[in-house]
């Protein structure tokens, strides 16, 4: 036969066997749970909320060259402009400074959806999806924009590579001295990209100059100094 406890009860009276009043939690007691139940949780928001809140702000704000320990800004009174973005700067400085990419010649502006600025030899470019790898800032191919109304340049047939000259095949261009030891010496391909002509005769500053192009870049020969072109300059239309 089932026990009191566990029977179906046909009224609606009260079974006192089934628990005693005391051991019911009153409104107050139920009060008492939930406060504790919540403040636990809040308490275990708190504790974590710390470790997350960081992690995003490090993802969405990586150009803000103060909080990345590096030189705040870059002002150069020769042309009144300032590189302010962290990436910039470290390149910047680790690959030539003025004497490669020269000197800033707009602000920091943004291009198809990608933070550009632009020097007299030299478009930096920041790639976000690059971050923390050494192809977080690009170089544009200055060398093949400006040089393109120009474009295809004349092919060599192939050749032996020597101490002075080198054949490359990717572009079925040849580099020779004095420009190979420039482009080996100031960054190679990495900086210059692979030649696009060979050497050409061009008039620049009011004077005739040998001059090669490259991907990124336009080496000219001065007397028997190699220099290179102001390219970012004349793709803006500014004086150079």
């Amino acid at each position: 036969m089932p026990t009191p406890a566990t029977q179906p009860c046909a009224s609606s009276a009260t079974v006192p066997a089934i628990r005693p009043l005391s051991a019911r939690p009153g409104r107050r007691g139920l009060r008492a749970s939930f406060a504790a139940y919540a403040l636990a949780l809040l308490f275990a928001l708190a504790l974590l909320s710390p470790a997350v809140t960081p992690a995003r702000r490090a993802a969405a704000a990586p150009l803000d060259s103060a909080a990345a320990g590096a030189t705040a800004t870059l002002t150069f009174a020769a042309t009144g402009h300032t590189v302010k973005t962290a990436a910039f700067i470290n390149y910047f400085q680790s690959y030539g400074g003025v004497q490669t990419f020269g000197y800033p010649i707009s602000e920091e502006t943004w291009e198809n959806g990608r933070l550009v600025q632009y020097f007299e030899r030299q478009r930096f470019e920041y790639h976000a999806e690059n971050a923390g790898s050494s192809y977080e800032v690009l170089l544009g191919r200055l060398g093949d924009e400006y040089s393109r109304p120009r474009q295809p340049f004349a092919r060599v047939a192939a050749f032996a590579d020597s101490a002075t000259r080198i054949y490359v095949p990717q572009t079925g261009h040849a580099l020779a001295e004095p420009f190979l030891s420039y482009w080996r010496a100031h960054g190679g391909q990495p900086i210059f990209g692979m030649p696009i002509s060979n050497v050409v005769v061009e008039k620049h500053g009011g004077e005739k100059l040998r001059v090669q192009y490259f991907e990124k870049a336009r080496f000219e020969l001065h007397g028997d100094s190699v220099q290179l072109g102001l390219i970012g300059s004349e793709l803006a239309g500014l004086p150079h």
